[in-house]
């Protein structure tokens, strides 16, 4: 097959998405089809057309002038000139053979239109990617909420086929789009080859857990770890010499200075580090070379709907982790199994299982190999990307 993937992310160095994007790309071009991304944001790593580990990054932005953005009548004038970019790519790289597919991954009805559209006049099959509930994102104004019924209502029934990340997701979807209509799990993936500690050097010369993400308290908890992570710390159950890494940026000053605040109060500022951003290819080394990784994601509707990548890639290490039973976790992760799971947040919980993990760290190792068995199992990219394939080349 040849594939077109449609996306708003940043490559190679992105967020999560762009690295379940990769990692799908990576398992279509294994199993032998080409795969062509589609670009409508600018990137800051590379310049607008680029091959990255073959997969091929045409961009859409070309001869679109940041100035262009700034003024309302700039701003349409550009959408409508990233969308005839992007047409103009689409249709010149169908002339010698056609895409037999779309995979749609921007969740904006700017994006849906136009690309379902140019699906329809190429004969191709149109395919949606969602990794959250739709409302997530969607501000809470009569225009916000009108786009949201024309999403649910008008737009996703159009397409040929969904592929959903969750059990929740699907049945949420499948309110909308009727019994009838193709909508695939395809389960948070992970390409475990990344994350071989052998072949990644020790960043860091000391002790230490981990964190990685945006650094934020709403989605993934992270002044709750931190306090738990202190609270371990003055109760003397974890050693002094342990570190806390917290690898990502800020999304907010106000977040930020609450929590530069709770360290330099708490009597362990040393004891923290701030990586600030780094790259994709950094950050599997700091993963593999912790002692334990971090995740204290609240109980939220975001993350019933979602599953984070970053699971995948803490396991895939196969170093202990410690969690929250929030969304799906308990549908593949059983406490002392394969995971360490505290209750959502609870920052008791949460320093109790950091307390466990350290009151016998071999017995945590094992835990954490069978986590990154898991892995193998239920989260390789190889393996959800054959579901993929076959769930395309069926519709």
């Amino acid at each position: 097959m040849r594939l077109i993937f449609i996306s708003r992310e940043q490559y190679p160095h992105g967020g999560a998405a762009s690295n379940r994007h990769m990692a799908f790309a990576k398992g279509l071009l294994e199993l032998g089809h080409q795969v062509v991304f589609v670009l409508l944001e600018r990137q800051s790593s590379y310049g607008d057309d680029f091959v990255y580990q073959d997969i091929h990054f045409k961009s859409a932005c070309t001869q679109i002038k940041n100035s262009q953005r700034t003024l309302p009548s700039g701003k349409v004038f550009s959408y409508f000139r990233l969308i005839q970019n992007a047409r103009q790519i689409i249709f010149s790289s169908s002339e010698k053979e056609k895409f037999d597919a779309t995979i749609i991954l921007s969740r904006w009805n700017k994006d849906i239109i136009p690309f379902l559209l140019i699906s329809r006049s190429l004969k191709m099959k149109a395919v949606h990617e969602r990794t959250e509930y739709p409302f997530i994102h969607c501000k809470k104004t009569i225009i916000g909420k009108l786009s949201l019924t024309i999403n649910l209502n008008l737009l996703i029934p159009r397409f040929d086929g969904l592929f959903v990340i969750n059990h929740v997701l699907e049945k949420y979807f499948r309110n909308y789009v009727g019994a009838s209509k193709p909508i695939e799990i395809i389960n948070m993936i992970v390409d475990p080859s990344r994350f071989k500690r052998s072949e990644h050097k020790r960043i860091l010369n000391y002790l230490y857990i981990a964190y990685c993400g945006t650094l934020n308290d709403k989605k993934d908890g992270v002044d709750i770890l931190l306090k738990a992570y202190l609270q371990a710390l003055s109760k003397g159950e974890i050693p002094t010499s342990l570190k806390l890494v917290l690898i990502g940026e800020y999304e907010e000053n106000n977040f930020r200075d609450a929590l530069v605040h709770l360290i330099e109060n708490s009597g362990y500022s040393d004891n923290i580090v701030f990586t600030g951003k780094v790259s994709r290819d950094d950050m599997p080394g700091y993963l593999c070379h912790a002692e334990a990784l971090l995740l204290a994601r609240p109980y939220s509707k975001q993350a019933e709907g979602g599953f984070p990548t970053k699971l995948g890639e803490y396991l895939a290490t196969g170093k202990p982790v410690i969690l929250t039973n929030t969304g799906e976790v308990g549908y593949f992760l059983k406490d002392g199994i394969n995971a360490f799971i505290a209750e959502p947040g609870s920052i008791e919980s949460f320093a109790s299982k950091i307390e466990l993990v350290f009151s016998d760290y071999e017995m945590a190792l094992e835990v954490g190999k069978k986590g990154e068995l898991l892995v193998q199992k239920e989260f390789n990219y190889f393996q959800e990307t054959l579901k993929l394939e076959k769930f395309i080349e069926e519709l």
